[in-house]
């Protein structure tokens, strides 16, 4: 009488490592071949000596990224409005909305 082969039968971890190591594998080979990809285009459109370099200072001043008013500046400002309005009530919400027109025209966000 021929026995059936007996299968080994792996554990839960021993199944969710080998699954882990198959993923990071394929994982790790995509990221390389999109870093490889990424650093070959930007080779060729990258000028030689970087873009700083190339740039007129008046463009990359001008391209500069501007952030707008915190919550806190726009506060302060607000607190100001109400102070030298002579603190009227019930009009914080105004004071608020001016106070941020006022920070947005001045950083230019």
């Amino acid at each position: 009488m021929n026995s059936p082969k007996s299968k080994k039968s792996s554990s839960p971890s021993e199944i969710a490592g080998s699954i882990g190591s198959a993923v990071g594998g394929i994982v790790g080979a995509a990221a390389g071949t999109i870093a490889s990809g990424v650093a070959q285009i930007a080779s060729q459109v990258m000028p030689k000596g970087g873009l700083a370099e190339n740039v007129p200072s008046e463009v990359a001043v001008s391209a500069s990224v501007t952030m707008p008013p915190t919550d806190e500046e726009i506060g302060r400002r607000a607190y100001e409005i109400y102070l030298s309005e002579g603190c009227p009530e019930g009009r914080s919400h105004e004071h608020w909305l001016q106070a941020e027109r006022e920070l947005s025209q001045a950083s230019g966000s």
